[in-house]
Order: C-alpha cells, then structure tokens, then sequence
C-alpha cells in the first residue's frame, strides 16, 4: 500500500475515533467521560493555575469544568475537539473565581486583560453546581463533609473554617483533599455518573 494512502487511512481512522467518541459524550456514556478526564486532567490544569494561582482553587475549577461539561454535553460539535470547549468552561469558571474571591476595592486590570484575552468570561451559576453534588457530598464522612458544606455552600475561607470547627488551617486543607481524592475516586468508579459528580 502507497505510504501516502496508509497516513490518509490513519487520518481517516483517527477521524472516526474522535467522531464515535463525542457522540458517546453527547449519550451521556460513562465510559467516555472517564476516558476524557485521564485525557484531558494533565493539560488543563496549568491552564487554570495561571489565572487562580492556587492548587486548591484549580482542582476546585477543573472539577467544577467536567460537571459543567456533562450537563452541556448535548451541545458538543462531533466535527470539532473536545478540549478546546471545556478549556473555555474552566477558563470562564476560574475568572469568576477571581472575581468572587478578590477584594471589591482590588484593581481589575488582570482580569480586564485576560477577558480581553481568549475567552470572554460569563456568570456562572454556582448554586446549581451545589445541588448536584450535594448527593456525592452526603457520601463523605462527616468530618469531610462539614468542611466540604462551609466551603462551598458558606462560601468560608479555610481561616473561617478552621475557627468555625476549632481545627487548624492545615486540617481544614487536609480534609478538603481527601474529600476531592475520595469524590474523584467515585466518580473514576462511577463513570460520572449523574447523581455522584465532583464538587
């Protein structure tokens, strides 16, 4: 077979590949979603770390994107990449971060300049991303859980929390970490499923 007509079936394979699995995407099939967090975790945290500048914030951001992701699933375009897409979701929910966690009488040029940038940024209903993984959230031990509530629902920052409990800072991270590994244990075992998603 001419070297030229094998990289066109290659091309053509490839093609098919991506096409099958953006529909399995669109069905809402386990599977897939699981496939495209391994495959898609490594890029798109240095991507969100530059505009939160925060390890937790990120992993924060980057859960929150694959929920978005899966509740809009219906709208990804079978003749266009994935990444390219949820890159803009977690980019857009890591900019409203900033703006919900920077002081009211902090400068807004860096976020003027990154909406200036590759994506315009947009509101994002918070509160609906709670209610959807507030079933995963009852899950977790109880320990877990009230640090998980106080930091989403309440919106407390891990000072808060920690003075909230009478535990330390560190304790509060801690348990925030486990709480993340174990719902993303979940939902590795679960396939994203749509009652056990990740806060």
């Amino acid at each position: 077979m001419p070297e030229n007509q094998q990289s066109d079936n290659s091309e053509n394979t490839g093609l098919e590949h991506r096409i099958a699995h953006i529909r399995a995407l669109k069905r809402g099939d386990n599977a897939a979603f699981s496939d495209l967090i391994r495959e898609t975790q490594r890029k798109l945290y240095p991507v969100v770390w530059r505009i939160v500048r925060s390890q937790e914030e990120a992993a924060d951001v980057i859960q929150e994107a694959y929920v978005k992701l899966y509740e809009h699933r219906e709208r990804l375009d079978v003749n266009q990449p994935v990444f390219p897409y949820l890159k803009r979701i977690a980019v857009n929910l890591a900019l409203n971060r900033v703006r919900k966690l920077a002081p009211e009488n902090s400068s807004s040029s860096l976020l003027d300049e990154m909406r200036s940038g590759e994506v315009a940024s947009h509101a994002v209903e918070y509160d609906e991303l709670v209610r959807r993984v507030h079933a995963a959230v009852l899950e977790l031990p109880e320990e877990q859980r009230r640090v998980l509530e106080l930091r989403l629902q309440e919106k407390l920052s891990y000072q808060q929390i920690a003075e909230t409990l009478g535990i330390k800072p560190g304790t509060v991270m801690s348990r925030l970490s486990r709480a993340r590994e174990k719902m993303m244990h979940s939902l590795e075992l679960e396939n994203f499923s749509t009652k056990e998603t990740i806060a």
